[in-house]
């Protein structure tokens, strides 16, 4: 039986990432080595935050139109760096998570919705929950490029445990995204004592 990895933390890159980034992988103990998945992401410069390594990157799967479009919206626009790829999908590194991006469009369909302190929140959608400062910069740079909000960016839950700034865009196949902060990232997970 392998020893547990005891949780640390490191630096790593925050978003957005110009083109031409750099990756980094954090820094580990010899023995810790074959326990470890390390997350990498794309290194803007100046721009960094910590991570803590207990967090285990998620994979994700999920239909769309074409890979052109999608290679654009997640690489391009968003900054993830691309992996692995054939003519029906493609990975990303979505924030030290993978991704994967898999041509069929017969399987998207219109998300229902529901109502999440007046806003109507595709019940299926996926994102990041980034630093406060990081979430400011990319929604510059999307209203920089133009793009349409599904949802605009604003604060929810204002005052209250929990509050966070959100916003929702869809990708070119309608897939939902959700990017937020935490005012306070330790809330993360509080429920405000209901």
């Amino acid at each position: 039986m392998r020893d547990p990895v005891v949780p640390m933390d490191f630096t790593v890159a925050v978003w957005p990432a110009p083109a031409g980034n750099r990756m980094v992988t954090p820094p580990v103990q010899e023995h810790q080595r074959e326990n470890l998945v390390s997350p990498r992401l794309p290194v803007p410069p100046n721009q960094r935050y910590t991570l803590p390594m207990s967090i285990v990157p998620f994979h994700l799967a999920f239909p769309v139109v074409d890979l052109d479009s999608t290679r654009t919206f997640y690489g391009d626009l968003l900054g993830c760096p691309v992996g692995r790829a054939s003519e029906r999908w493609i990975d990303f590194d979505f924030f030290g998570h993978q991704i994967s991006a898999h041509v069929k469009p017969e399987a998207l369909n219109p998300a229902p919705t529901n109502d999440v302190d007046g806003d109507a929140v595709p019940v299926r959608h996926f994102g990041a929950v980034l630093g406060w400062d990081d979430w400011h910069a990319l929604v510059e740079r999307l209203r920089t490029h133009g793009v349409s909000f599904l949802i605009e960016p604003h604060i929810r839950f204002e005052g209250q445990t929990g509050e966070q700034a959100t916003f929702f865009l869809v990708d070119p196949s309608q897939n939902a995204l959700e990017f937020k902060s935490f005012r306070d990232p330790t809330n993360l997970f509080e429920n405000g004592g209901s």
